[in-house]
């Protein structure tokens, strides 16, 4: 757990797709269900990320892309988020296509089902964290904890 840090606990709507914030502390709370999600802001606030309790990230290599490297998880099985939080299940994950499938794709050395086979989150496991950084604007959680918005 990290020192002093504030930690925000939004939910997304069943109904209408939208983010609202249910609270912020000092300590971890408990994801109750599905429709929650909890980030973690450091304590001099000039850093945020989920606050997964699953961090068995592995490095993927892109042979075909200048072996550029990027942190993903691999996702096996999908637990309840109360029970394993991490990409599996998160709202600020992403399947994650390597940039050498989609240059492969429009270079013309891969076909359209190929590709989509990448795209697909039941055949493709590999997932990326997206930064949460949209939903703590839209409910309102960089204010309530003072910082300033950009100009």
């Amino acid at each position: 757990m990290l020192d002093q840090a504030n930690y925000v606990l939004v939910q997304k709507s069943v109904a209408s797709g939208d983010w609202t914030l249910v609270s912020i502390s000092k300590t971890r709370q408990p994801i109750t269900n599905e429709r929650q999600e909890r980030i973690v802001i450091n304590k001099s606030l000039t850093a945020f990320a989920p606050d997964y309790t699953d961090y068995s990230f592995q490095t993927y290599v892109d042979r075909g892309n200048y072996n550029f490297e990027t942190t993903i998880m691999h996702c096996k099985s999908t637990p309840l988020k109360a029970k394993q939080y991490g990409p599996c299940n998160s709202e600020f994950a992403s399947v994650f296509v390597p940039m050498s499938v989609t240059k492969a794709y429009v270079a013309g050395r891969m076909g359209y089902a190929a590709k989509k086979e990448w795209e697909d989150p039941l055949t493709n496991t590999r997932r990326y964290v997206d930064s949460p950084q949209w939903v703590l604007q839209v409910v309102g959680a960089f204010e309530k904890l003072g910082i300033p918005k950009n100009k």
